[in-house]
């Protein structure tokens, strides 16, 4: 019992994201749940953990696009653009950030309800390039936040 914890324990660390999924991968995932299940209950576990290795791949695997893609972020009054590459690379220009009004904290809620979440849905495990367009806060507000949160490799900064 303590082993299987510990194993679970261990897991609950590993935060898994999924793609967007089309039509297809839908289905396919659907029935292979189904069949996952149909294994299971009678007892063919060899079979249930190779379809639920197919699940995995079909999910996870085969979503992956080659193509280039742009996403338009929407951080208040500044922009935020997130370029994908077709080799796994991302470039984000700016990343918002609101002008604070004396007394006013700071809740970094672009970045922990925008920018994080975009990030994560893509894929995305880290940032290659943070362009800063130029030093205004509605452009680079959410940098520091950004940087300890998110690993990014390089940062260029106008």
């Amino acid at each position: 019992y303590d082993f299987r914890l510990e194993i679970f324990s261990n897991l609950s660390s590993y935060k898994w994201y999924i793609q967007e999924l089309n039509d297809l991968n839908i289905t396919l995932g659907f029935v292979l749940i189904f069949g996952c299940l149909i294994l299971f209950a009678h007892r063919f576990y060899s079979l249930f953990i190779c379809s639920f290795v197919l699940l995995y791949i079909v999910v996870t695997i085969l979503p992956l696009s080659n193509d280039y893609k742009l996403t338009m972020l929407d951080v208040g009054q500044g922009d935020a653009i997130l370029f994908e590459t077709n080799r796994q690379e991302s470039l984000l220009i700016d990343t918002g950030g609101k002008l604070l009004q004396e007394g006013e904290s700071s809740q970094h809620n672009i970045s922990k309800f925008h920018i994080l979440p975009t990030l994560k849905k893509h894929g995305i495990k880290k940032i290659d390039y943070l362009i800063v367009t130029h030093p205004h806060i509605d452009h680079m507000g959410e940098l520091n936040f950004l940087i300890e949160k998110y690993p990014v490799k390089n940062i260029i900064i106008n």
